[in-house]
């Protein structure tokens, strides 16, 4: 076997989450004002920096800022959290051409993608939390509708990935 260290420009601290059969990574990297923000590292080495729009980037903020991105698909998407302004944390997928999409199930007070739910279709998957605090898993199609992944009688239900055949 072999190793590839790297680590993202101008960071503090990288970590890779996610990788594709191509070898292309997804993660974060911390700048020096303990800010989070996306990458993609290709093949090649070369790298992709990104911020979810709706990410806060408050430098040295008590609560959680910036992007960290846990998933990746052979198609390029990739998919995870981002802070806003209170702390709180959002799910978000990118799509290859650079637009983005939010991910708030109806209801949902919080919400993430979580690592490795984004299928060669698109289709993601993770969890939110309502308003009463209980947690829920969700599947979203790769078109944006979200179905609510509920065990009866559960408190919480956590969805920590999805096949090739949106099973979860």
């Amino acid at each position: 076997a072999s190793y590839t260290s790297f680590q993202a420009p101008n960071d503090q601290n990288t970590l890779a989450y996610d990788l594709t059969n191509r070898g292309a990574i997804t993660g974060q990297h911390t700048d020096g004002e303990n800010v989070l923000h996306g990458f993609v590292r290709h093949k090649d080495g070369s790298f992709l920096n990104y911020e979810a729009p709706w990410a806060s980037q408050i430098p040295y903020d008590s609560v959680g800022q910036g992007t960290s991105p846990g998933a990746i698909n052979a198609r390029g998407e990739t998919g995870g959290i981002y802070f806003d302004s209170q702390g709180l944390i959002h799910g978000f997928i990118r799509h290859p051409n650079g637009s983005f999409a939010q991910v708030s199930p109806d209801g949902a007070v919080t919400s993430s993608v979580c690592i490795a739910c984004i299928n060669k279709s698109g289709t993601s998957a993770g969890d939110y939390t309502d308003s009463n605090g209980i947690i829920r898993g969700f599947i979203r199609s790769a078109a944006g509708a979200i179905t609510t992944v509920v065990k009866h009688g559960a408190f919480a239900t956590g969805v920590t990935g999805i096949n090739n055949h949106n099973e979860v």
